[in-house]
């Protein structure tokens, strides 16, 4: 079992108290580091962390270097809580993992066993880790777009996978890192978090890819000339930042694309406004379906005001940025972008990424559905929609 911190309705698994799981099986050990590497023209900072992986499994993890497909990609993206709600503020490109080091910087983590060694860096040992600094999860060397990924396989484009998409922006290095404005992390009134995730593809074969994601909460910026991250407790290994959200109703579900496991988690907050009624606010994460999302409806919510979304910039993909659009019925209320047989290039929640929802009823909150739309098609057999638990308008019953 694991052992688990309840904040309000939000679970962190704080560390691993089972035995190794079968298989390779890569975790983020330690979020490390993290700092700015440069100001853009615009003004914003581009920054990102350091990430340290232990593998939590019994059998060696593959380590390859490019163009060898079987190794590592790492990503991170960045959140802010504030005023009760969660939204994320930037991601980066996906790092492509070479050469493990095999030290024993895990030791001390719940659940991962002692080191074996591999050999000659091209795989990771049962128990071993291997540390990626700030400074390399920033090279360009070694960045690729994440829509060259198969986050639910670890599946790549090979050779090529650290170049963008025939069609997609070109950008400079410094923002294929995480980009913000100094104000969206200077506020002392919010909390801060830095998430990474692993994906290679011999841990999605074994199905143990719900654990690659970690989390960890850092201090805003401090208004000196540099950012440096100040953290302010512990990694929340084994979880998604989501989790982080204080008060928040969570309701995941897992699903089979192919033969692999993808993970989705819904999260919804309402909170009692000064003059009367009630903000309800969501976040939808999409820890690793190459699928995506599309729609995002509350079952019977009616008679809202003030919808709004929210969603991190891609930078350097080929995929759009529209914001989806709201729309009111007699029967909810729903956020969607394109289909995709309109529109492949539409602004789907892929993976690794969380969108935000919120608006203003009248009526109080009780325990309703919200209802996901895949935006790929999928094989003979998988469900295109998925229902989630939420906190929805009373006039939902």
């Amino acid at each position: 079992m694991r052992y688990q911190l309840i904040v309000g309705a939000a679970a962190f698994v704080v560390g691993f108290a089972e035995p190794s799981l079968a298989g390779p099986d890569v975790i983020v050990g330690f979020i490390e580091g993290g700092q700015q590497f440069s100001v853009l023209p615009s003004g914003e900072l581009a920054i990102t962390a350091g990430t340290n992986s232990c593998n939590a499994g019994d059998q060696n993890l593959n380590w390859m270097m490019l163009p060898d497909a079987n190794h590592p990609v790492i990503s991170l993206n960045m959140y802010q809580e504030k005023d009760g709600r969660f939204k994320q503020l930037a991601s980066t490109w996906v790092k492509h993992g070479f050469f493990a080091t095999n030290q024993s910087d895990c030791a001390a983590v719940t659940g991962v066993p002692t080191c074996a060694p591999a050999n000659a860096g091209n795989a990771l040992g049962p128990g071993c880790s291997d540390l990626y600094g700030d400074d390399l999860n920033s090279s360009p060397d070694y960045l690729g777009p994440r829509s060259r990924i198969n986050p639910a396989t670890g599946a790549f484009d090979g050779d090529n996978a650290r170049e963008p998409l025939p069609g997609g922006p070109t950008i400079r290095d410094d923002e294929k890192i995480m980009v913000v404005t100094a104000e969206a992390i200077s506020d002392p009134g919010a909390r801060y978090f830095m998430e990474a995730q692993y994906i290679t593809a011999d841990d999605a074969a074994a199905g143990n890819a719900r654990n690659n994601v970690t989390f960890r909460e850092f201090a805003p910026h401090n208004g000196s000339a540099t950012f440096v991250a100040r953290y302010l407790g512990p990694d929340i290994r084994g979880e998604p930042a989501l989790t982080a959200w204080e008060g928040a109703l969570l309701s995941e579900r897992s699903s089979k694309e192919g033969s692999a496991s993808v993970t989705l988690i819904a999260a919804s907050k309402a909170v009692a406004l000064p003059g009367g009624g009630f903000r309800y606010d969501y976040a939808l994460y999409n820890m690793n379906s190459d699928r995506g999302l599309q729609s995002f409806q509350i079952d019977g919510a009616t008679g809202i005001r003030d919808a709004s979304f929210s969603a991190a910039r891609a930078r350097g993909e080929p995929w759009e940025t529209t914001p989806w659009a709201g729309t009111q019925n007699a029967k909810n209320f729903t956020w969607a972008t394109q289909t995709f047989s309109a529109n492949d290039k539409a602004n789907a929640l892929r993976w690794g990424n969380t969108y935000s929802f919120s608006f203003v009823s009248d009526k109080a909150p009780v325990k309703g559905k919200a209802f996901v739309d895949k935006y790929k098609p999928g094989a003979d057999g998988e469900a295109d929609q998925e229902t989630f638990e939420v906190f929805v308008p009373s006039s939902a019953n």
